[in-house]
């Protein structure tokens, strides 16, 4: 069973909030604008990158999707980080189409029909747990083609008023990990799908029974499209409020739990709880960060 993990590296395309950029001029201005590009890197190289290299399982490919007109310091900066990971390729294509961009990655792995392929998705802010791809195989050895997988527990980091914090989350489908088992008859994966809608259309596996993600909430999620490039200290203000009013321990002025910070230890052991918010606090800092990076 191969296993296959996709991220789109701010690949200008249509798909999800990319929709929002429909030319080349103002991919340039927003999608590779410094300041958001030094908030991208600075979570992928602290935070998403670290919990792929400590993966229990390391039997699986990452594949990262970039577009030939990123600017040359950025794929730079990607090539240079990744160079000496051999579990990772660098996907250039012109397509705007993400099924038709990773078609060549698909047909490749599912050639022999009678071995499925597992694929699965990953934003560059976020990250999984040490434990995801062993879950993950495990899961899928007892799956047929068309079916999805998904690991609902985890943790949600946000940056309110210049701090960051942490607080234990429940999603079930949450796009984070997000896994499909393909094969010669299904070859859609979890990127060509709207994750929450997956429930309602294919089968579906659950497993809640350990900490598979984390959900990193800052300046430059393009949820919400691309107003700004980086709008800082702005997390996004519905689920912080939320969280601030579900979770008692941070109106008293506590930005975690030792329980919680003990889990996150556990389930991250490339970083921790500390350095995690660290790195999302460093994002309220984006022309900093453009500078250090070369960026500015």
């Amino acid at each position: 069973m191969q296993i296959y993990g996709h991220c789109r590296f701010s690949w200008f395309g249509v798909s999800d909030t990319g929709r929002q950029i429909d030319d080349l001029t103002a991919a340039q201005e927003k999608l590779w604008h410094p300041l958001r590009m030094a908030v991208r890197f600075q979570l992928f190289e602290n935070l998403m990158l670290p919990s792929l290299l400590h993966q229990t399982d390391k039997d699986f490919q990452m594949r990262f999707l970039v577009s030939p007109e990123m600017p040359e310091v950025y794929r730079n900066r990607l090539e240079e980080v990744t160079r000496a990971h051999d579990f990772i390729t660098i996907d250039v294509s012109p397509q705007r189409n993400i099924g038709k961009a990773l078609a060549p990655v698909v047909s490749a792995s599912t050639e022999d029909g009678s071995i499925p392929a597992v694929h699965f998705r990953l934003d560059d802010d976020d990250a999984v747990g040490s434990l995801y791809i062993e879950k993950l195989r495990s899961a899928s050895a007892r799956l047929e083609p068309g079916m999805f997988i998904t690991f609902p527990k985890g943790f949600t980091g946000f940056v309110l008023e210049d701090k960051a914090m942490h607080v234990p989350r429940s999603k079930s489908l949450i796009a984070i990990g997000l896994a499909a088992v393909l094969g010669s008859d299904y070859r859609r994966t979890p990127l060509q799908v709207q994750h929450l809608k997956v429930g309602g259309r294919a089968p579906v596996f659950s497993d809640p029974t350990f900490h598979a993600f984390h959900h990193s909430v800052h300046g430059a999620n393009n949820t919400k499209g691309y107003k700004t490039p980086v709008a800082v200290n702005s997390a996004d203000s519905t689920l912080a409020r939320r969280m601030m009013a579900r979770h008692a321990y941070l109106n008293e002025g506590q930005v975690s739990t030792t329980e919680l910070d003990e889990q996150i230890d556990t389930a991250f052991p490339g970083v921790s709880a500390v350095s995690i918010r660290q790195t999302l606090e460093n994002t309220t800092r984006p022309e900093q960060l453009a500078e250090e990076y070369g960026f500015l």
